[in-house]
């Protein structure tokens, strides 16, 4: 599942090379949805994986799994809360290695926590650099802002507003 998604998402993120899009964030309701169903899927998968894998935490590998897959999801569709999806991932994995005395797995774990957190500062600096550009574009060019920007262009630059000062 994990390859179907990778290959997903790279095949739309080659899609759009050359097109600037700009990374959109889930709203809230579509946060509270996305949960559920982990939730759900995690509630229906692990009295499997406890019957039929060598799990010791089947609850904790189904969570993981079906949140692991939405994050990559989230990003495949360049939606910017996929890091903090993968930081909490990561972060709840992490501890879960600790608790099973996999010291080394949870330092990874940990470590892929950080890389994840600094992606989402990345992506979030990268967001108000585009503004800033955008801004400058908009005051050189004659004409008012409005007149001269496309909706679509409109509406990339309050996405990165909103991922650059809310998210």
């Amino acid at each position: 599942v994990y390859v179907a998604l990778a290959v997903y998402g790279w095949l739309a993120w080659q899609r759009d090379a050359g097109r600037s899009l700009a990374p959109r964030r889930l709203p809230a309701l579509g946060h509270l949805i996305a949960l559920g169903g982990v939730l759900l899927a995690t509630a229906v998968s692990a009295p499997l994986v406890a019957r039929h894998a060598l799990a010791t935490a089947p609850v904790a590998d189904s969570l993981s799994t079906w949140a692991s897959l939405f994050a990559t999801w989230l990003l495949a569709r360049r939606y910017a809360d996929n890091w903090a999806w993968w930081v909490v991932i990561d972060t709840g994995l992490a501890v879960l290695f600790l608790s099973q005395g996999l010291s080394m797995t949870a330092a990874l774990y940990l470590a892929f926590a950080v890389l994840a957190f600094a992606g989402w500062r990345r992506w979030r600096r990268m967001a108000a650099l585009m503004i800033g550009m955008a801004a400058a574009l908009t005051l050189a060019s004659p004409g008012s802002a409005s007149a001269n920007a496309s909706e679509q262009d409109r509406a990339a630059a309050e996405t990165l507003t909103a991922i650059a000062v809310g998210g």
